[in-house]
């Protein structure tokens, strides 16, 4: 796959006349990072692009040092060169785009690894059904190969179209500045692109059969034994031994060994992509990281001026926009106090309500009087304030669409041991515990994150005294903007509350759930149970089946739970096409904040 460039070209002589000098520590730190990321080898290697991502995140906290120091910030206030500027913030944009659907791919890959190890660890060689469980895996392994090609061609595509602007100062030191953003923004793509590289295969892959793997095992033999071959990398191995122990099907005498064998390539490669998650996450969350690239480049394109600017009518309040953003935002209140936060469809309400909100309020953020006021304003505190607080939902709106995937990906897997077992069949108490510690493990995550927003709502304080109190207007577009970010981060952390266990249930035991199924069958038979959410209602029906396997092979109990399950997958398609939706709405909102503040 070819790489993307990395040294931009400047028809102007690089000169370092107000921006701080080449002997400079940070401008030297800047150079000396680039270098190494421009040198590193790509390898078929893990381990590689880690170490690469944390050269990526540490070239990001210096770019971030260095646009942040006085002598830079002097340099670049007085200038207004709105279209390089615009095209920094749109390549920061599409960074952050990269970024969650490398986050996304790598969750699936080892959400689908992890399903495969427990399958392998609960049944026996011959046991029907192994087959069809590496089936699924190749299944989900081919599903992500061609979202990476589909990605990977949007981006070459876009990359064809951009043409950055060459109508710069001649001032070298700012052309040196801009060739430095554009440089970082390649290389990150070109890290990026590695790593989903790695996660696709070798290129040879595409055309290959799985039959011609194992052929490839035949001649390779210590690749699968041994692991002494490096010139395959941990998916190719792990595809490699899997055809093998669908080969070996019938030798019974190498199953056991090939079995042991898939289990150590699963785990080396879970651990790889463990590595990767956590790298892909400190380049999304670093303080000085890609989401913070387009708010210090708009922040450096805002003058700051110590004389008081005019005061610029906003909107009236019989203005249409006004009131339907008032008459949209009483209506989300409305419904967060009547209605109940658990139930999957008034979320997708709510969500989609939150849409056209969101809608109404770019339509006003592109008003030429609304424009005017915003971009004439220089009160860093607040639009600080209000970028921080985009930032904020992007990251609960993400960490909500990963727990989403998760929970999704659980269930099906339930749902499929169930399709293939009898009620009396051994092992299906253990799916079902695998399928309560799932969820288990998600609870304490979510509970985690409602911790961690807990602490960043507590520490946040709006600075109204440091708004023009005799512009009112000014003071009711930040209200509006906080407001609408109040209602955001209450609608998101309603999905949360739905993805984690019931605050009644945080004490009983799963067993006290069947006394209570007992008590109110039909809840899990009829589902007429009006408050029990359909986590609940689900942890019933599993309950049940548990208490039913050994007295006696109810097939209603079976299709109860998979009644349940059915009914659970599809609001969890809803809610993460929904989720999805908004965090696309997230970043078009953010995006069209950051350019009216660099105007």
């Amino acid at each position: 796959m070819a790489a993307y460039p990395l040294n931009t070209r400047s028809p102007y002589h690089a000169r370092s006349i107000s921006l701080p000098s080449r002997s400079h520590p940070l401008t030297l730190r800047v150079e000396e990072q680039l270098h190494r990321l421009r040198a590193s080898e790509a390898t078929a290697s893990s381990s590689s692009i880690c170490r690469t991502l944390d050269g990526l995140k540490e070239l990001y906290d210096s770019v971030g040092d260095l646009l942040q120091l006085p002598l830079t910030q002097q340099a670049l206030a007085p200038q207004r060169h709105e279209k390089w500027i615009d095209e920094v913030l749109d390549g920061s944009v599409m960074l952050l785009d990269v970024c969650g659907i490398t986050r996304d791919v790598l969750l699936q890959m080892k959400e689908s690894v992890h399903g495969l190890q427990s399958s392998l660890r609960r049944k026996k060689y011959a046991e029907f059904g192994l087959e069809h469980d590496v089936s699924a895996y190749m299944a989900c392994r081919r599903k992500v190969k061609k979202t990476i090609r589909k990605c990977l061609g949007d981006w070459k595509r876009t990359q064809n179209k951009r043409a950055f602007s060459s109508v710069l100062d001649k001032d070298g030191g700012l052309v040196a500045m801009a060739s430095v953003l554009r440089e970082v923004e390649a290389i990150t793509f070109t890290v990026f692109e590695s790593l989903l590289s790695f996660v696709y295969g070798p290129k040879a892959q595409s055309k290959q059969s799985g039959w011609s793997l194992v052929s490839k095992l035949m001649h390779t033999k210590r690749v699968a034994c041994d692991g002494e071959v490096v010139d395959i990398c941990e998916m190719d191995r792990v595809d490699v031994t899997l055809c093998s122990l669908i080969h070996h099907k019938s030798q019974k005498g190498t199953s056991v060994l090939n079995i042991q064998n898939v289990q150590k390539q699963l785990e080396v490669l879970e651990l790889s992509i463990h590595g990767l998650e956590d790298g892909v996450e400190s380049i999304f969350r670093a303080g000085g990281g890609l989401m913070q690239l387009g708010k210090m480049a708009a922040s450096l394109a805002i003058p700051k001026s110590p004389c008081h600017a005019r005061s610029i009518s906003l909107p009236s309040r019989s203005h249409p926009l006004t009131l339907s953003i008032e008459e949209q935002l009483h209506r989300l209140r409305a419904s967060e106090a009547t209605s109940s936060l658990s139930v999957p469809s008034s979320i997708c309400r709510k969500l989609s309500a939150l849409d056209d909100l969101y809608e109404h309020v770019d339509d006003m953020l592109h008003l030429p009087l609304i424009q005017r006021v915003l971009s004439h304003y220089p009160h860093e505190k607040w639009v600080d304030e209000v970028l921080d607080g985009s930032l904020r939902l992007l990251e609960v709106c993400g960490t909500s669409r990963d727990f989403l995937l998760q929970m999704k990906e659980c269930v099906q897997d339930l749902e499929s041991s169930l399709s293939r077992k009898r009620v009396g069949e051994f092992g299906l108490a253990n799916e079902v515990q695998a399928y309560i510690i799932s969820r288990k493990k998600a609870s304490k995550g979510i509970r985690k994150c409602f911790e961690n927003l807990k602490r960043m709502e507590s520490k946040c304080a709006f600075s109204n005294s440091l708004l023009d109190k005799d512009d009112y207007g000014l003071v009711a577009m930040v209200s509006v903007l906080r407001e609408v970010e109040a209602i955001t981060l209450s609608v998101l952390k309603s999905i949360l509350s739905f993805e984690s266990s019931p605050k009644t249930r945080s004490k009983p035991s799963g067993w006290y759930l069947v006394s209570k199924f007992i008590q109110t069958k039909r809840v899990a038979c009829e589902g007429e149970g009006e408050d029990v959410g359909e986590m609940e209602k689900l942890d019933v029906a599993l309950c049940a089946l548990l208490n039913r396997q050994k007295s006696c092979k109810d097939i209603g109990v079976v299709q109860n739970a998979q009644k349940r399950l059915e009914a659970l997958e599809l609001s969890i398609q809803s809610l993460e096409e929904g989720v999805e939706c908004m965090f696309r709405r997230l970043i078009r909102t953010r995006v069209s904040l950051l350019n009216i503040l660099n105007q």
